[in-house]
């Protein structure tokens, strides 16, 4: 499965359904998490999970409370957080 990717519109949709929230650019990733193994993989199928080792130990102090609804599959963005609304790529 890849992720899903942005669909560019040209007006924002209006009315009371509709949420906003701020854009932040980081990698767009999936984590895999079966019973055996955690993997956090790019779109283009490239394993990322020494690149983010604070979420691999993160991941594992929580194996506990998580392994009864394994296997997961989450699709979303990380990103470096400075504040509320600004990032760091460094």
């Amino acid at each position: 499965m890849k992720p899903m990717l942005l669909t560019e519109i040209t007006e924002l949709p209006e009315g009371s359904d509709w949420l906003y929230e701020v854009k932040y650019d980081g990698f767009r990733c999936l984590l895999h998490w079966t019973e055996t193994e955690i993997l956090i993989y790019s779109r283009n199928e490239r394993i990322l999970n020494d690149r983010f080792p604070e979420i691999m130990e993160f991941c594992e102090s929580i194996r506990e409370n998580v392994s009864p609804h394994l296997p997961l599959l989450l699709d979303g963005e990380i990103v470096h957080l400075l504040n509320d609304t600004e990032v760091n790529f460094a």
